[in-house]
C-alpha cells in the first residue's frame, strides 16, 4: 500500500484530500508546514508527497528545492498544490524539483491519475485507486453562491454528509475570517495572504465558488502589501459569507 505525505497548513484542506486519498487505500503521513514536512519525509520516507506551495516558516517551494538536493529524498514524486493558476506556475514548481503541478480546487479523479502515473514510474508499491464517475447534479437555484452537486460529491468522497461538510466549511471559514481580521488590523501582510490563500482552496474544493475570487483578492492584496484594499475586500467577503451561511445552516444530513 502506498505511502503519501500531505504537506498542507489549510486544516479543512489537510482533513478533505486525507480523507478522500484514504478511502481509495492509500497510507498517509501528515505535516502542517513546510519544516515539517521536510522532517516527516526524511524519517519516513513517503513514496509521493502533496506540497502545498503557500506553508508558513519554509514554504513548499523551498521544502521542495531542499528535498530533492537530499540524496535520501530526491526520488521521491512532489505534486505541487497551488490556489493559483498563474501563468508560469508549473515552470516555477519544475524548476523548484516537483514532478507535477496540480491547481486547487483538487479534482480528485485527475489527481489520481498523476499519483498512479509518478508512482508507477518510481517504482513504489501501489495500491490502485479508482475513483466514482462524478453524477451530474441538476442545476440550483442557489448555484451562483455554492455548487452543491459539487460539495456533494466531495462530501461522499470524504465519508461525511452534506451536512457535515457544510457545518465544517462554515465553521472554519469563520474562524479563518477572524484570524484574517487580526491579520489586517495588526498590518501583517504576509499572514492576510497566507490566511486568503488556504481559504481560496477550501472554498473551491467544498463547491463554494463565490468565495474563491475575494480570497484571492484578499489574498494578491496581501502579497502585494496594499493593506488599504484589504479592509474593503474583507467586508465584501463577510457580506459573501453571511449570504452562503444562511444558504448552508439548513443543508440536509442525507
Amino acid at each position: 500500500m502506498s505511502k503519501i505525505l500531505i504537506v498542507e497548513d489549510n486544516e479543512m484542506n489537510r482533513d478533505m484530500l486525507s480523507r478522500r486519498l484514504k478511502r481509495r487505500g492509500f497510507d498517509l503521513l501528515i505535516a502542517e508546514d513546510g519544516a515539517k514536512g521536510m522532517q516527516v519525509a526524511r524519517e519516513d520516507q513517503p513514496d509521493l508527497i502533496l506540497m502545498d506551495m503557500s506553508l508558513p516558516e519554509v514554504d513548499g517551494w523551498e521544502a521542495s528545492r531542499q528535498l530533492k538536493a537530499d540524496s535520501n529524498t530526491a526520488a521521491i514524486p512532489i505534486i505541487a498544490l497551488t490556489a493559483h493558476a498563474m501563468a508560469g506556475d508549473r515552470e516555477k514548481a519544475i524548476e523548484a524539483g516537483c514532478d507535477e503541478y496540480e491547481t486547487k480546487p483538487v479534482e480528485l479523479p485527475r489527481l489520481l491519475e498523476k499519483i498512479d502515473r509518478l508512482l508507477a514510474a518510481s517504482s513504489a508499491s501501489s495500491s490502485p485507486a479508482e475513483a466514482a464517475p462524478a453524477s451530474p447534479e441538476p442545476a440550483q437555484p442557489a448555484e451562483d453562491l455554492v455548487e452543491l452537486g459539487r460539495m456533494r460529491q466531495v462530501a461522499e468522497e470524504c465519508g461525511w454528509s452534506l451536512k457535515e461538510l457544510a457545518e465544517m466549511y462554515l465553521d472554519q471559514t469563520d474562524d479563518q475570517l477572524t484570524q484574517i481580521t487580526a491579520a489586517i488590523e495588526s498590518g501583517t501582510a504576509a499572514e492576510v495572504a497566507r490566511l486568503a490563500h488556504g481559504c481560496a482552496g477550501a472554498s473551491g474544493t467544498s463547491g463554494v465558488s463565490s468565495m474563491v475570487s475575494l480570497f484571492r483578492d484578499l489574498e494578491t492584496a496581501g502579497e502585494n502589501n496594499r493593506m488599504e484594499e484589504t479592509v474593503d475586500l474583507l467586508k465584501k467577503a463577510k457580506q459573501q459569507f453571511e449570504k452562503i451561511r444562511e444558504l448552508l445552516k439548513n443543508a440536509p444530513s442525507e
